[in-house]
């Protein structure tokens, strides 16, 4: 909560200790008990767009390797009911992560690495010997299956425990990161495309094919990217785990 409202206020003053309810409340009841319009406690420093909004999920704690699915609507009350819902998605850590956009009235298929389902993460007590794996807080071992890369959800989970557990330098987090906020701005250009497609359109179906095709190559974007970056950083923990053994050797 002290994140987000530090967010949302444009401040840094909000902490576990000092925040109250009364900090993020909204309601329609006056200080007499009486109905009046609604209103927030939370004071915005300036008019949100929607990027302002995305972030706010990649603030650390809201965004942390326990997210499993973000959706964020943007809803329009203007213009043709098909393109007025805009549905922004993002897979497990939004920390590391960038929002695809989606007109769910036209979308007719999604892109097929969403729709690969690998075999089971394998848990043990002991360290593995072979495969791709990572070690949690509480000392268990997690066991990627051999097709992990081939799903959307497979590698968006692999680098977030990468990041979250492994042997990863504040200095390639935060070339994570930007990373991604640079893929974001693309996918935002991107978007703008996309809308003036649809808009061009003169059937139905060509709008659904022009929404589909376009989120769909923003989805394989972010997949790509995931997964380029866990190999990069897997390599990097690895040299490091190499480096560290022959140091202990000649100890």
């Amino acid at each position: 909560m002290p994140a987000g409202l530090n967010y949302l206020n444009g401040v840094d003053t909000y902490t576990e200790d000092n925040y109250t309810e009364a900090d993020y409340a909204m309601s329609n009841i006056g200080g007499d008990g009486s109905i009046v319009p609604l209103y927030s406690n939370i004071k915005l420093t300036k008019k949100f767009g929607v990027e302002d909004a995305l972030n706010f999920f990649k603030v650390e704690p809201i965004g942390k390797t326990n997210n499993v699915e973000t959706h964020l609507f943007q809803v329009s009350s203007t213009g043709e009911l098909d393109t007025a819902i805009v549905e922004w998605t993002a897979f497990d850590d939004d920390v590391y992560n960038a929002f695809v956009p989606y007109y769910p009235l036209l979308t007719t298929d999604t892109a097929d690495v969403y729709k690969y389902s690998p075999a089971k993460v394998v848990r043990s007590d002991e360290q593995p010997t072979e495969g791709v794996w990572y070690k949690d807080q509480k000392g268990r071992y997690y066991t990627y299956p051999e097709d992990w890369t081939k799903s959307f959800y497979g590698a968006r989970d692999a680098l977030s425990n990468l990041l979250t557990y492994g042997d990863v330098s504040e200095k390639d987090k935060a070339a994570a990161k930007a990373d991604y906020a640079a893929l974001q701005k693309d996918i935002m250009e991107e978007f703008a495309e996309m809308k003036a497609a649809v808009a061009a359109a003169d059937t139905k179906e060509a709008k659904q094919a022009a929404a589909t095709t376009a989120s769909n190559k923003m989805s394989e974007k972010v997949y790509e990217k995931t997964v380029k970056m866990y190999n990069k950083l897997q390599k990097k923990q690895e040299a490091r785990a190499w480096f560290g053994s022959l140091l202990n050797k000649n100890s």
